[in-house]
């Protein structure tokens, strides 16, 4: 099984276990979130609440406070969703768990 670890800069977060980032590839090669083309990472291990469902705001909140827009973290991961989202382990550059601290 393939494993991959890069840098991600968050952008936003989408939902309690979502978020947008641009992925630094190495050597100067990033993967950029366009217009058509998300560029999301999925918390692996964590199923939070959809919009519209009870306690979603509260899920975005917490993961909005832990990682900002603008946060560095270390994504790895071997497999895309069904939605084309990176199922990721998301460590903080300070070697943190993002799964552990929700």
């Amino acid at each position: 099984m393939t494993t991959w670890t890069v840098q991600a800069t968050v952008l936003r977060v989408v939902d309690g276990d979502t978020f947008a980032a641009d992925l630094d590839l190495g050597w100067g090669v990033w993967q950029r979130e366009v217009t058509g083309a998300p560029s999301r990472i999925r918390l692996l291990g964590v199923d939070a609440p959809e919009r519209g469902e009870q306690g979603y705001e509260d899920a975005k909140i917490l993961l909005g406070t832990l990682i900002p827009p603008g946060t560095i973290v270390w994504v790895e991961s071997t497999k895309l969703d069904s939605f084309g989202r990176a199922l990721c382990n998301v460590t903080l550059l300070d070697g943190r768990n993002l799964v552990e601290l929700l």
